[in-house]
């Protein structure tokens, strides 16, 4: 049962972290030009 939530939250800290490492680097791709 542990095992499960842990994969379950290790899961959905992987998506969170994509998303913001895509976020950060669309962001980041703007501000590196104007530089």
């Amino acid at each position: 049962m542990l095992r499960l939530l842990f994969s379950f939250f290790s899961g959905t800290f992987g998506m969170v972290l994509e998303l913001c490492s895509e976020m950060f680097l669309l962001a980041s791709t703007p501000i590196w030009m104007l530089k």
